[in-house]
């Protein structure tokens, strides 16, 4: 048998984590009283948790028990509310504190486990790598144009807007209603969910250094100029 390849490592490893979650959440003791589950709602839920997504289509609190949870937790980083009702943080709205500190988890847990190193060990923005200084960069400009943009498309409060900017990017959290969001609105989460995190992060999408490298690459080929950023210049 031949050597598999990383790509194939990762493919593999993500479909028996998936699949183990999926028979673990179709098994009744992980149900309430009364809950079946079915296979197909189990399988969502384990990818959609393994791939920090935040999509249910079962209440997960109405529908897990403290065993189901539980598995849903050690494979998903954020997301998934407990709260039952599909209400999700719509409580907590306008509490200032739980809102800064949820986005604070989430900033933090998806610029990426370098990124956090460099933050930690060298402390100095300067002697950062180029791809911390990169992440940073990216990450400041996706939350400030995302806060903007809801802001205008859907009259949020600022906080509510800086939460929602936040949390589409790698959490799945919600404040209010998105069935009520408008168009716009919906595209703007749509762009910001498609970005994700960041690399080596625990957050999703394409990630901001490729968003990053793209739109260099764009700007370099309008402009006939090499490709310089940070005074590093990246190779075609």
């Amino acid at each position: 048998m031949k050597k598999l390849s990383p790509g194939r490592v990762i493919v593999i490893g993500f479909a028996m984590v998936i699949l183990m979650g999926a028979i673990l959440l179709y098994l009744p003791i992980t149900a309430n009283k009364d809950v079946e589950v079915s296979i197909i709602d189990a399988l969502f839920t384990s990818t959609s948790a393994v791939c920090v997504t935040g999509l249910v289509v079962v209440d997960t609190a109405d529908t897990f028990n403290v065993f189901g949870q539980t598995i849903i937790a050690s494979f998903n980083n954020a997301g998934f509310d407990n709260l039952g009702g599909f209400v999700n943080l719509a409580s907590y709205k306008e509490n200032v504190l739980l809102n800064l500190t949820t986005s604070g988890l989430i900033i933090f847990g998806g610029l990426g486990f370098f990124v956090v190193r460099d933050i930690f060990t060298k402390k100095n923005y300067k002697k950062f790598n180029l791809n911390s200084k990169i992440t940073i960069t990216m990450t400041l400009a996706l939350l400030l144009l995302g806060t903007l943009l809801l802001k205008i498309t859907e009259g949020l409060p600022w906080l509510g807007a800086f939460f929602y900017s936040t949390s589409t990017r790698t959490a799945g959290f919600s404040t209010y209603p998105i069935s009520d969001f408008s168009e716009a609105g919906l595209f703007v989460i749509i762009m910001l969910m498609f970005v994700g995190a960041s690399p080596a992060s625990t957050g999703g999408g394409i990630k901001t250094t490729t968003i990053f490298a793209l739109i260099l690459s764009v700007f370099s080929f309008a402009t006939n100029r090499d490709r310089v950023v940070f005074k590093r210049k990246l190779p075609n």
